[in-house]
Protein backbone atom coordinates (compact mmCIF):
# COMPACT_ATOMS: atom_id res chain seq x y z
CA UNK A 1 0.00 0.00 0.00
CA UNK A 2 0.95 3.64 -1.01
CA UNK A 3 0.72 6.80 0.96
CA UNK A 4 -0.15 9.72 -0.69
CA UNK A 5 2.38 11.40 0.95
CA UNK A 6 4.96 9.04 -0.72
CA UNK A 7 3.37 9.64 -3.94
CA UNK A 8 3.77 13.26 -3.82
CA UNK A 9 7.58 12.70 -2.95
CA UNK A 10 8.13 10.71 -5.40
CA UNK A 11 6.41 12.22 -7.73
CA UNK A 12 6.86 10.77 -11.37
CA UNK A 13 8.92 8.04 -10.41
CA UNK A 14 6.16 6.58 -7.99
CA UNK A 15 3.67 6.54 -10.58
CA UNK A 16 5.52 4.53 -13.21
CA UNK A 17 6.95 2.01 -10.55
CA UNK A 18 3.18 1.71 -9.84
CA UNK A 19 2.33 0.95 -13.30
CA UNK A 20 4.93 -0.72 -14.41
CA UNK A 21 4.59 -3.15 -11.00
CA UNK A 22 4.27 -7.06 -12.04
CA UNK A 23 0.52 -7.07 -10.51
CA UNK A 24 -0.65 -4.22 -12.42
CA UNK A 25 1.59 -6.06 -15.46
CA UNK A 26 -0.01 -9.29 -15.49
CA UNK A 27 -3.74 -7.53 -15.02
CA UNK A 28 -2.83 -5.54 -18.09
CA UNK A 29 -2.45 -8.55 -19.66
CA UNK A 30 -5.30 -10.48 -18.93
CA UNK A 31 -7.20 -7.34 -19.82
CA UNK A 32 -5.72 -7.12 -23.13
CA UNK A 33 -6.09 -10.93 -23.90
CA UNK A 34 -9.67 -11.00 -22.85
CA UNK A 35 -10.35 -7.06 -24.98
CA UNK A 36 -8.70 -9.00 -28.17
CA UNK A 37 -11.41 -11.74 -27.90
CA UNK A 38 -14.03 -9.23 -27.50
CA UNK A 39 -13.16 -6.98 -30.11
CA UNK A 40 -12.36 -9.70 -32.55
CA UNK A 41 -15.70 -11.20 -32.03
CA UNK A 42 -17.42 -7.99 -32.01
CA UNK A 43 -15.73 -6.98 -35.46
CA UNK A 44 -16.31 -10.55 -36.56
CA UNK A 45 -18.81 -12.51 -35.81
CA UNK A 46 -21.75 -11.26 -38.15
CA UNK A 47 -19.15 -11.80 -41.17
CA UNK A 48 -18.51 -14.99 -40.03
CA UNK A 49 -22.53 -16.39 -38.91
CA UNK A 50 -23.10 -15.12 -42.07
CA UNK A 51 -20.43 -16.17 -44.92
CA UNK A 52 -19.65 -19.35 -43.11
CA UNK A 53 -22.99 -20.81 -41.53
CA UNK A 54 -25.30 -18.55 -43.84
CA UNK A 55 -27.25 -16.98 -41.20
CA UNK A 56 -29.46 -14.03 -43.50
CA UNK A 57 -28.80 -10.58 -42.75
CA UNK A 58 -31.89 -9.77 -41.22
CA UNK A 59 -31.23 -12.59 -38.88
CA UNK A 60 -27.77 -11.49 -37.27
CA UNK A 61 -29.45 -9.56 -33.82
CA UNK A 62 -28.63 -13.16 -32.74
CA UNK A 63 -24.93 -11.90 -32.46
CA UNK A 64 -26.33 -9.67 -29.24
CA UNK A 65 -27.22 -13.02 -27.60
CA UNK A 66 -24.13 -13.64 -25.74
CA UNK A 67 -23.69 -10.31 -25.06
CA UNK A 68 -26.76 -10.25 -23.10
CA UNK A 69 -25.84 -13.29 -21.19
CA UNK A 70 -22.68 -11.62 -20.52
CA UNK A 71 -24.19 -9.07 -18.87
CA UNK A 72 -26.00 -11.37 -16.08
CA UNK A 73 -23.60 -13.66 -15.88
CA UNK A 74 -21.21 -10.88 -14.82
CA UNK A 75 -23.68 -9.78 -12.15
CA UNK A 76 -24.27 -13.45 -10.79
CA UNK A 77 -20.36 -14.00 -11.09
CA UNK A 78 -19.65 -10.76 -9.37
CA UNK A 79 -22.12 -11.88 -6.61
CA UNK A 80 -20.75 -15.73 -6.24
CA UNK A 81 -17.08 -14.28 -6.20
CA UNK A 82 -17.77 -12.04 -3.29
CA UNK A 83 -19.96 -14.63 -1.13
CA UNK A 84 -16.93 -17.25 -1.75
CA UNK A 85 -14.41 -14.26 -0.82
CA UNK A 86 -16.20 -13.23 2.17
CA UNK A 87 -16.27 -16.46 3.55
CA UNK A 88 -13.20 -17.39 2.48
CA UNK A 89 -9.39 -17.34 4.97
CA UNK A 90 -7.55 -14.32 4.58
CA UNK A 91 -5.73 -15.26 1.39
CA UNK A 92 -8.95 -17.16 0.32
CA UNK A 93 -9.46 -13.98 -2.04
CA UNK A 94 -6.72 -14.47 -3.91
CA UNK A 95 -7.94 -17.42 -5.23
CA UNK A 96 -10.87 -16.52 -5.81
CA UNK A 97 -9.37 -14.06 -7.75
CA UNK A 98 -7.23 -16.43 -9.73
CA UNK A 99 -10.24 -18.52 -10.44
CA UNK A 100 -11.66 -16.13 -11.68
CA UNK A 101 -9.67 -14.78 -13.87
CA UNK A 102 -8.84 -18.53 -15.39
CA UNK A 103 -12.23 -18.92 -15.57
CA UNK A 104 -12.56 -15.81 -17.30
CA UNK A 105 -9.62 -16.43 -19.79
CA UNK A 106 -9.06 -20.39 -20.37
CA UNK A 107 -12.65 -20.97 -20.81
CA UNK A 108 -13.81 -18.48 -23.39
CA UNK A 109 -10.86 -19.65 -24.92
CA UNK A 110 -11.83 -23.22 -25.32
CA UNK A 111 -14.97 -22.05 -26.63
CA UNK A 112 -13.72 -20.25 -29.21
CA UNK A 113 -12.11 -23.42 -30.26
CA UNK A 114 -15.21 -25.49 -30.20
CA UNK A 115 -16.99 -22.62 -32.33
CA UNK A 116 -14.75 -23.65 -34.99
CA UNK A 117 -16.63 -26.70 -35.20
CA UNK A 118 -20.30 -26.14 -34.68
CA UNK A 119 -21.95 -26.98 -37.46
CA UNK A 120 -24.87 -24.70 -37.21
CA UNK A 121 -25.44 -21.25 -36.22
CA UNK A 122 -27.58 -22.53 -32.89
CA UNK A 123 -24.56 -24.63 -31.92
CA UNK A 124 -22.51 -21.29 -32.14
CA UNK A 125 -24.24 -19.13 -30.69
CA UNK A 126 -25.03 -21.30 -27.59
CA UNK A 127 -20.83 -21.89 -27.39
CA UNK A 128 -20.49 -18.18 -27.63
CA UNK A 129 -23.66 -18.02 -24.85
CA UNK A 130 -21.55 -20.46 -22.59
CA UNK A 131 -17.60 -18.46 -23.45
CA UNK A 132 -19.52 -15.12 -22.21
CA UNK A 133 -20.67 -16.99 -19.57
CA UNK A 134 -17.38 -17.81 -18.37
CA UNK A 135 -15.95 -14.81 -19.75
CA UNK A 136 -17.86 -13.64 -17.22
CA UNK A 137 -15.72 -14.37 -14.82
CA UNK A 138 -12.90 -11.84 -15.52
CA UNK A 139 -15.04 -9.58 -14.03
CA UNK A 140 -14.40 -10.61 -10.49
CA UNK A 141 -10.97 -11.51 -11.12
CA UNK A 142 -8.38 -9.79 -12.73
CA UNK A 143 -10.38 -6.52 -13.19
CA UNK A 144 -11.59 -6.59 -9.41
CA UNK A 145 -7.92 -6.85 -8.43
CA UNK A 146 -7.04 -3.43 -8.72
CA UNK A 147 -9.06 -2.70 -5.59
CA UNK A 148 -7.10 -5.73 -3.52
CA UNK A 149 -3.89 -4.41 -5.19
CA UNK A 150 -4.06 -0.48 -3.92
CA UNK A 151 -7.36 0.72 -2.71
CA UNK A 152 -6.30 4.25 -2.55
CA UNK A 153 -4.71 4.36 -6.06
CA UNK A 154 -7.31 1.60 -7.68
CA UNK A 155 -8.17 4.30 -9.99
CA UNK A 156 -5.22 5.22 -11.65
CA UNK A 157 -4.36 1.05 -11.84
CA UNK A 158 -7.31 0.81 -13.53
CA UNK A 159 -6.81 3.42 -15.57
CA UNK A 160 -3.37 2.21 -16.95
CA UNK A 161 -5.09 -1.05 -17.48
CA UNK A 162 -7.52 -0.14 -19.34
CA UNK A 163 -5.55 2.10 -21.46
CA UNK A 164 -3.53 -1.17 -22.29
CA UNK A 165 -6.86 -2.96 -23.16
CA UNK A 166 -8.33 -0.45 -25.55
CA UNK A 167 -4.94 -1.36 -28.11
CA UNK A 168 -7.21 -4.71 -28.90
CA UNK A 169 -9.54 -2.25 -30.04
CA UNK A 170 -7.24 -0.70 -32.30
CA UNK A 171 -5.58 -3.78 -33.77
CA UNK A 172 -7.94 -7.03 -33.72
CA UNK A 173 -10.04 -5.91 -36.84
CA UNK A 174 -7.58 -5.09 -38.98
CA UNK A 175 -5.17 -8.16 -38.15
CA UNK A 176 -7.83 -10.65 -38.11
CA UNK A 177 -8.41 -9.04 -41.68
CA UNK A 178 -4.89 -9.55 -42.53
CA UNK A 179 -5.27 -13.16 -41.16
CA UNK A 180 -8.81 -14.21 -43.21
CA UNK A 181 -7.73 -12.53 -46.38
Amino acid sequence: KHSQDEAEAKGILFWLRLATSTPVLAICAAHFGQNWTNYTLSAWLPTYLHKVLGVPMGKLWVTSLPQIVSGVASILAGQLADASAAGASPGGTLSVRRLSTALGLLGPAVCLLLVASAHTRSMAIAILMLSNILGAGGNSGYMANHADLTSKYAGFTFSVANTVATIPGILAGPVTAHIVH
